[in-house]
């Protein structure tokens, strides 16, 4: 049985470093990860670098939009 790829799912996640969240949310870099280090944000660590989903931005941003 063949083992599915995940890129073939429509709601396969798409990950951001920080530097990318920072340009598309247009908050600092510094801002971002202290969102993340409070956990205000989640995110994963990967290879030592964080890295966070894309809609998991985009909920953050629409509630300090809302706020």
């Amino acid at each position: 049985m063949d083992t599915p790829n995940v890129a073939n799912y429509t709601d396969a996640a798409k990950f951001l470093t920080l530097f990318e969240a920072a340009v598309a949310s247009g908050v600092s870099m510094k801002t971002l990860r202290r969102r993340v280090i409070d956990g205000t944000i989640p995110s994963i660590l990967l290879a030592g670098k964080y890295r966070i989903r894309e809609d998991h931005l985009r909920e953050w941003m629409e509630g300090k939009a809302a706020a």
